[in-house]
Formats: structure tokens, sequence, C-alpha cells
């Protein structure tokens, strides 16, 4: 099966034009080169993937290192492994959306073998074929290729019979030791039935269950299982691979306190449907790691130290654990006197919201049973969560006010002001700075 057709049809010509680029120098170098897993599965699929990850069978690094010459990017070698990357300007009609700041990433790497010494551990690699590379992959779908070279661009390599699973909406892997040599798939396995509303299949399935009951997650670094929490939480609808994952009794491995009921379920959806809807505010939407949201969901059942030692467990980066424990610190009662409170004032919001992250609000908006106090948290992310007063500390002196304690008191004075209203401009803070004299 050739897909040219479907990536000239498809494919962006800027991307089109590098991975023919890509071809043809590994023909100018003697060897085959070959764009391998989620693009070649996605493309099947007929949706967007531009991840672009490049198997040569030969020197990868030299691939690598030409193609970064060529197009003037910037060079990340890991010679250890056979890997390397590329930066380049992102190209022209490829959307930033695609991969995130101002480079587009190729991923390079000599087609290898591996070979694992100990169940759950990294394994040994050494460089082989295209063939035995794709049989190390995860599953079927992601074990397809296609040629790079001018002679046969776009033709298919599928020897795991990929495509008639990525057809038949099935999930399966290539071999019995899959989830012993890595148990990080067995999350990987829920992420993509549920992203791609596949399945797993009977075989695939029965070799988790035995996987499990052999206890590979006890001999798995955390780490690499928080990772793979992470990109579930990532996923558009969380909740279904949530859900999938408690079949599977996952959940009590992540902390016995973790339950997926009624309320949790109306909860995600909540938060979901609060993200979608603020999606377009630029201001503050953009920052939000939609993970952490979900994450403080799936963890509502957990107190202060539990919370704690869950982020101790799995490694948590510094800033999810402030974020957590912050929000089981205070996000009870933010949410309580807000859907208690008549005086509901801009100024007063802020001044409760202020020092808290944007996870938090969103946990605490989908909460919330009073409409009032919805639409302040909503105003609060889209019209004042940016609000800045125009003076400072050098107008205070000038205008010949003392230094001292009161300066912070008065810009805050100044800006619940302006938050409610009162004060429209810097005019009008000078007046207000004036009439303080």
């Amino acid at each position: 099966m050739n897909l040219k057709h479907k990536m000239e049809t498809r494919v962006p010509k800027a991307i089109l034009k590098l991975l023919k680029a890509i071809g043809k120098m590994a023909d100018g170098m003697g060897f085959g080169a070959f764009v391998v897993g989620g693009f070649v599965r996605d493309l099947v699929l007929g949706m967007e993937n531009f991840d672009l990850d490049i198997v040569t069978e030969g020197d990868a690094m030299r691939s690598a290192a030409l193609f970064s010459k060529v197009y003037n990017g910037r060079l990340v070698s890991h010679r250890k492994f056979g890997t390397a990357t590329v930066y380049i300007e992102r190209p022209v009609g490829v959307k930033r959306s695609i991969q995130e700041g101002s480079f587009f990433r190729l991923d390079f790497a000599t087609a290898r073998k591996e070979k694992y010494e100990r169940p759950a551990q990294l394994p040994l690699i050494e460089s082989s074929s295209i063939r035995e590379d794709l049989y190390r992959r995860d599953f079927t779908i992601n074990a397809m290729a296609v040629f790079l070279s001018e002679r046969n661009f776009g033709s298919l390599i599928d020897f795991y019979n990929g495509l008639d699973h990525v057809r038949d909406k099935r999930i399966r892997v290539l071999h019995d030791r899959s989830f012993i040599d890595d148990p990080t798939r067995i999350f990987r396995a829920i992420r993509f039935e549920q992203r791609f509303n596949f399945r797993i299949d009977p075989y695939t399935e029965r070799l988790i269950v035995e996987a499990l009951q052999g206890g590979v997650l006890k001999k798995t670094e955390n780490q690499r299982i928080r990772d793979e929490l992470l990109l579930i939480l990532g996923e558009p609808y969380p909740l279904r691979s949530v859900k999938r994952m408690r079949e599977f009794h996952l959940l009590s491995f992540l902390h016995k306190a973790i339950t997926i009921d009624d309320g949790i379920e109306d909860l995600f959806g909540s938060c979901r449907d609060n993200l979608q809807e603020l999606s377009s505010v630029p201001m503050s939407i953009r920052l939000v790691d939609r993970y952490l949201v979900y994450l403080l969901v799936m963890t509502d059942a957990l107190n202060l130290r539990q919370s704690m030692a869950f982020c101790e467990k799995f490694a948590l980066p510094r800033k999810d654990r402030l974020r957590l424990g912050s929000y089981k610190k205070h996000g009870k009662k933010v949410k309580d006197v807000l859907d208690a409170d008549i005086d509901i004032r801009p100024s007063r919001v802020y001044g409760m919201l202020k020092d808290i992250s944007i996870e938090e609000m969103i946990l605490i908006l989908s909460k919330c049973k009073s409409a009032k106090a919805k639409r302040a948290i909503k105003d609060h992310l889209i019209k004042y969560i940016n609000v800045k007063i125009e003076v400072n500390g050098t107008d205070l002196k000038t205008i010949g006010i003392s230094e001292g304690p009161s300066y912070r008191r008065i810009l805050d004075k100044l800006l619940d002001m302006k938050l409610d209203g009162r004060i429209k401009n810097k005019k009008d803070e000078i007046d207000i700075l004036q009439s303080l004299l």
C-alpha cells in the first residue's frame, strides 16, 4: 500500500518538503529513512499529527547533523542511544498549536532492537533493521512506517498488521512479554483506546490482567507511571480513561483513597465544560495546565497529608505539589465563602483568588452552587485577572507621600477601586492620590 497520495493531500506542503528532503539525504548516504509511529497511524485515520519521528537504517546522527546544517537548525545529540533532535524554524503554514514554541521539532533515531535484562527496567539497545525497530514498539497501530526514499516515497511498511487493527479499531500488543518488559504500556493502551474510541483486544487485555496480578507496577519507576498518568489527564476526555483505569484496579495503586463516584464524574464534566467555555480567553486560559485541573478532581477525596504523600510517591514537579497543596489548604474555604457571600464585588473576588492558581480557580468554579459566585469567578478570569494600576511607588514619592508600609496599602486600595469601576485611568489614580494629601 502506498500513502503518497494521502500525504500529498493531507500533510502541509512544508512538512511534505521536509520529509522528502530527509529521504533524499538518506539516499545520498546509502541507507533508508522512514517516518514512523503516530504520524503514520494518524495519517491512516485521517487525523493531523505532525510529530515527526524519523528512523534510519544507518547512522541517524549523520542524518540529523546534515539536516540541521541544511535547515540552519539546532542539533541535540544522544549518541549513546543513537538518537538526535533537530529544532528548526517553524515551517510556513504549520500552525503554532501543532508544536509549542517558536521552533519545529524532528526526532531522529537509528533503527534498533531492545533487550530487557530485567522486567520493567530500561532496555539495552543495539542497531538493527526497521523490522526489528518496529517490533520493539508498544502496539501494532504504532508499529507502521512510511518510506521516505525518492524511489519508494510513501510506501507503507506494516509487518505486524497495524493497518488492519486500525480499521478494526483494535489495540493489540506485539508479543506476550510486552507489559512485563514495559508496564507503562498498560496506561498507554488505555489512553489510545479511549482517544480513538478503539477497544483493547481480548489477548491484550488478558496480558494486562496477568501482568498486574504479577505485580509489575511495583517494579516500575513511579516517575514513569506519573508521566503516563499526566498524559492521560491531558487528553480531551480523561474521565473515560480514568473509568477504564478503575476497571483494571489501577486507581487503588495510585492511592487507596482515590475513588470515582457519580459526584467525581460530574465534577470531571463541569471542569471540562468550564475549560472549554473559557478556552478563547487568551490572557488566562492559555496558562492552564489542563492535566492538573483533572488531577485535582481525581484526588478530591484525599486530604492534605494524603495529597502530599501522593506527590511524594510519584515525584510530582514542585509547581504541581504547590498547587495541589494550596487547593487542599484553601480551596474549600474560598468556595464556601463565594457561594455564601452576598458582597461579591470584583475587588473582593480578586482578593480571595489572587494567591491561588488558575487551575484551582477552575475547580472552585466547577464546585460552586451559586450562579452569582460562578459568574464572579468567570468575570475574574475574563476581565479582572490581569488588571493593573498605572501609578507606582515613584509616583507616590513625587506627589509627596512619605515612603513606608503605607505605599502597599495605598496601591492596593487603588487597585480595588479600579476593579470596582470607581477609577478608570491614570488621571483618576493621580486625583485619588492628591486627595489623600
